[in-house]
């Protein structure tokens, strides 16, 4: 049976192998009180997580491209959105998950952030993105954000032949989300 929200299936949840689905599938994978029907949900069909991400990063691009900052005036409410979208979709377990995303977006970005990689806004940023994404959109979202960032960098290199510039990283950011979520 289909439904505006995404598509239901009658298996158990036992059955789901989220680890399986295809990249830029949405593993919110939800057990109803009655337990046997599962919903999956594709994260380009989830509106409302897009339009927190899209607003989010659209602020924080303007901001560092304006004045080399991210403020905590768009990573705090963008990480209070995406927890409470999280918990509106998917209840306690959604949310646990959102802050597992949070916490590995932290941990695999503040030793770049230490080495001087990265802004510590890049971070808070990232981990902000992590709540309105999987653990595995996570990682794929830092992967293809460093890609980004390497061409935008080397591009940079080639054109000024000066060391020391530096590239926004808001911006790989916000390609790597829409990347992920097919907008």
């Amino acid at each position: 049976m289909e439904t505006q929200s995404g598509v239901f299936l009658s298996i158990s949840p036992e059955t789901v192998d989220t680890h399986s689905l295809l990249p830029g599938v949405r593993s919110v994978v939800r057990a109803r009180a009655n337990g046997q029907q599962t919903e999956i949900r594709r994260i380009s069909e989830r509106k409302d997580v897009i339009a927190v991400l899209l607003t989010l990063l659209t602020g924080a691009v303007a901001t560092d491209l304006a004045k080399r900052k991210i403020y905590n005036c768009w990573v705090l409410p963008g990480l209070l959105a995406g927890l409470l979208t999280a918990f509106l979709s998917g209840g306690t377990a959604r949310t646990r998950e959102a802050l597992l995303s949070m916490f590995f977006a932290f941990v695999v970005l503040f030793p770049v952030y230490l080495i001087g990689g990265i802004g510590a806004g890049d971070v808070k940023l990232f981990a902000a993105c992590a709540t309105c994404l999987t653990l595995r959109e996570t990682a794929q979202c830092i992967t293809i954000s460093f890609l980004v960032g390497g061409a935008a960098s080397l591009i940079l290199l080639l054109m000024h032949r000066k060391r020391g510039r530096t590239i926004r990283f808001a911006v790989p950011i916000l390609v790597s989300v829409l990347f992920i979520t097919g907008v």
